[in-house]
């Protein structure tokens, strides 16, 4: 036995503009007081994505409150996030906030553009700030056609980031529009990033896939734990684990999601967040339509993950 659903947890809000359309990918912390915080990347009426704030009941899921304004504007027109914020992940180091996001823009000869982005905000502070008006990766001969979702852990030996970055793009009407995977880069200071091509999980060709993406990395009884999106017709929930977190063993299914046999969630499931509570993992994650019909909420005791882990071969350790 792995994740129990619990069901739909938000749906798009027609009076909030941030999010009028759509609810999808999402970061989230336990906050003391027993809220929980998600950052939720919405979708407006003119289909530009946009990053705010939603607080949560962390035991019943209730929606106590959505932020009325996103979290970070837009870009001015011609730059990297004009079209749209959205696939938050937030560090915090000592009192400060580091924001990563991914910034859209529409291309003239592929549907989109991405770049990975930045804001900080230190405590006491009303608002984010970018650290540019740019992103913060370069593009380069090895990555020339952007970088999306992005997952950032920092450690005492410094900072790790799992990244989606485009392959190459389809040749034509009856090829896949795109096609990415998920690498790896380290960084001293959460600012500079050695990119090293490493690729953690990539897609199946053999199995019809051509993306993997939005990665979420949890730190686990001495393992890397990732929860990732892979997508053929539809997009699905996969697992993979690490003794490094450079090296990963993709184990699909043994501990993924899959789509309910009706409602909301029986087409894709996808971006999932997973984060840990008393003796349970607890993923948030997006249903049908990339998210506009909005998240949902699944359980697993540590216990069964403890099981399915040791039939996977791995030690744990306490």
């Amino acid at each position: 036995m792995s994740w129990v659903k619990t069901g739909q947890i938000l749906q798009p809000r027609p009076e909030i503009g941030w999010m009028s359309s759509g609810a999808g990918n999402c970061w989230a912390e336990l906050l003391p007081d027993g809220r929980l915080r998600v950052l939720v990347s919405g979708r407006a009426t003119e289909n530009r994505s946009r990053i705010g704030e939603v607080f949560f009941d962390a035991n019943t899921f209730e929606v106590l409150e959505i932020a009325h304004n996103p979290l970070i504007t837009l870009g001015e027109r011609g730059v990297f996030d004009f079209n749209g914020t959205s696939y938050p992940w937030v560090v915090r180091e000592n009192d400060i906030e580091y924001l990563y996001y991914t910034g859209w823009t529409i291309g003239a000869h592929t549907p989109f553009i991405n770049d990975p982005g930045l804001a900080i905000r230190t405590a006491g502070q009303p608002a984010f700030q970018k650290v540019s008006r740019a992103g913060i990766f370069p593009r380069t001969d090895e990555e020339p056609f952007g970088t999306g979702s992005m997952c950032v852990l920092k450690e005492a030996d410094g900072w790790k980031m799992y990244y989606t970055t485009f392959t190459h793009w389809g040749k034509d009407e009856n090829d896949h529009p795109h096609y990415y995977h998920i690498r790896y880069a380290s960084s001293n200071d959460g600012l500079n990033w050695d990119r090293t091509g490493k690729v953690c999980i990539d897609y199946d060709t053999g199995s019809g896939e051509y993306v993997t993406a939005r990665p979420c990395v949890l730190l686990y009884k001495g393992l890397y734990l990732m929860w990732y999106s892979y997508r053929g017709d539809y997009y699905r929930i996969g697992f993979a684990a690490s003794t490094d977190g450079i090296n990963w063993n993709r184990h699909t299914h043994a501990l993924g999601l899959d789509v309910s046999p009706a409602g909301w969630d029986s087409e894709m499931v996808s971006y999932g967040f997973v984060y840990p509570r008393d003796a349970q993992l607890y993923m948030l994650y997006s249903g049908n339509g990339f998210g506009r019909s909005g998240l949902g909420a699944a359980v697993m005791k540590t216990e069964d993950l403890d099981s399915e882990l040791t039939a996977l071969g791995y030690h744990l350790t306490a």
